[in-house]
């Protein structure tokens, strides 16, 4: 949802496609708890979009677009007194790694800090740092030992890595009731992660009918109870039956490298941090992980393509952001169930009450 200031809702009044939007039956600029709001269409899509690009770029130019659009692909972290940028892998400039390094649009981002500051994510803190579980917290010194781990992700792996790194970390709580960064150990299997196994596609196909089933809950439930039974229920988004859920491996160094680039950025950018909790976090990037590689999949059987496809990862990477990486709010209470049920299960093998 793109909010823009009374100033500019005035500047886009005076646009050909703002009289165009507006004879067409569409609201072209909606007003919502106050905000003018940029109106988007019965798919979702926003109003101004057209003929693959921007009417607004195209009638006011570059730097009068509204401020969250002209920030786009960078997204800003705000911790420690510092900001932290991480980027959109949709954009296909990023994934395609052109363009220059992060601190050269420091002056291009600087507006984005002033004029609309609000919109600057913000890790949430207590007082003894940040929170790790809905009971424990990581200071900032330690989350920094952790993050030089994180960043050593397997590549080919990823999805069981930070599911294993989830397990690694919990079971240490659960039987310590303290974390240690540095006797944590990601390259082992923990003893919790077959568990972890076995409960992740519950989540996993939770989020994948929401994705696909984002405005009918009922739908969804059938959805996730057919998915689950191996009944393969229509995908909304690709038009053809959805394959049987599985956690994938990513099958070339073309996609490993990717991957590489893509989960460093997202952590050095702090995105684990943004809470509610850092382990709800880290699950949540293990599922998103697996839906991406999953719709990847899907993709390449539908098309029958063996290579690296450029536009099938493009859209496979806005579909998982724009429901998952970026927009989660929806869907932490799943992830936050999911650390809830490992916590269980650690227990239980500890022997410790729940």
């Amino acid at each position: 949802m793109v909010n823009v200031t009374e100033a500019m809702a005035a500047k886009i009044e005076e646009t050909e496609s703002y009289r165009r939007l507006t004879k067409e039956g569409y609201t072209p600029l909606a007003v919502v708890n106050g905000l003018h709001r940029l109106g988007r269409s019965d798919d979702d899509v926003c109003l101004y979009h057209q003929n693959d690009g921007c009417d607004l770029h195209r009638e006011l130019g570059a730097d009068e677009k509204p401020i969250i659009c002209r920030s786009y692909p960078f997204q800003v972290v705000e911790m420690e007194e510092a900001y932290f940028v991480s980027l959109a892998y949709s954009c296909p400039a990023v994934l395609a790694g052109v363009g220059g390094p992060i601190h050269e649009f420091k002056a291009d981002l600087a507006p984005f800090l002033t004029e609309d500051a609000k919109t600057v994510l913000k890790a949430p803190t207590d007082d003894d740092g940040y929170p790790l579980t809905t009971e424990h917290s990581i200071s900032w010194t330690d989350y920094l030992r952790l993050e030089k781990q994180l960043i050593r992700v397997d590549p080919a792996d990823p999805v069981l890595f930070f599911l294993n790194v989830s397990c690694c970390i919990i079971g240490q709580l659960v039987s310590d009731g303290r974390l240690d960064v540095e006797e944590l150990d990601f390259r082992r299997p923990h003893d919790l992660l077959g568990d972890a196994v076995d409960t992740f596609p519950i989540f996993a196909i939770a989020c994948l009918s929401i994705i696909e089933r984002e405005l009918d809950f009922e739908e969804r439930e059938i959805f996730a109870e057919a998915l689950k039974n191996g009944v393969n229920p229509p995908s909304t988004l690709l038009n053809a039956p959805c394959p049987d859920f599985q956690i994938l491996r990513a099958d070339s160094q073309v996609i490993r490298d990717m991957l590489q680039r893509y989960i460093s950025n997202l952590i050095t950018g702090k995105r684990l941090l943004l809470g509610p909790t850092l382990i709800s976090r880290l699950l949540m990037l293990s599922v998103s992980l697996a839906l991406l590689l999953y719709y990847h999949r899907f993709q390449a059987d539908l098309k029958g393509t063996r290579h690296f496809d450029f536009d099938q990862w493009e859209w496979a990477f806005e579909t998982i952001e724009l429901n998952l990486v970026t927009h989660s709010s929806d869907l932490l209470p799943y992830f936050q169930q999911f650390e809830k049920t490992l916590i269980a299960i650690a227990r239980v093998h500890e022997g410790t009450p729940a």
